[in-house]
């Protein structure tokens, strides 16, 4: 008897089976076990494939909390600004 495990990689799954193939006249051939893994994509992550971006979820939550940065930075900078006009009495209050 010879063992073959096959195995299908798919974009959204993994399919697998093991085989005993028979080696002489006496033997039978036989499917052991299969089965497949299914890796589902969320909409979003569908719509993306199908349009051949590979952003995944990872990239967009990078690039939000890129953008929260950002914006956290800037409102920085304009307190210190204002803080410092009004100190050489640029400004008023």
């Amino acid at each position: 008897m010879k063992k073959i495990l096959g195995l299908d990689l798919g974009t959204n799954s993994i399919g697998w089976a093991y085989v005993k193939q028979a080696q002489n006249d006496s033997e039978k051939s036989e499917i052991v076990e299969l089965g497949v893994r299914v890796n589902p994509l969320t909409v979003d992550e569908k719509t993306n494939f199908e349009k051949g971006k590979p952003i995944s979820t990872n990239a967009d939550r990078t690039l939000k909390r890129g953008a929260r940065r950002n914006l956290q930075r800037y409102k920085l900078r304009r307190q210190e600004l204002i803080a410092l006009l009004k100190e050489y009495q640029v400004i008023s209050d």
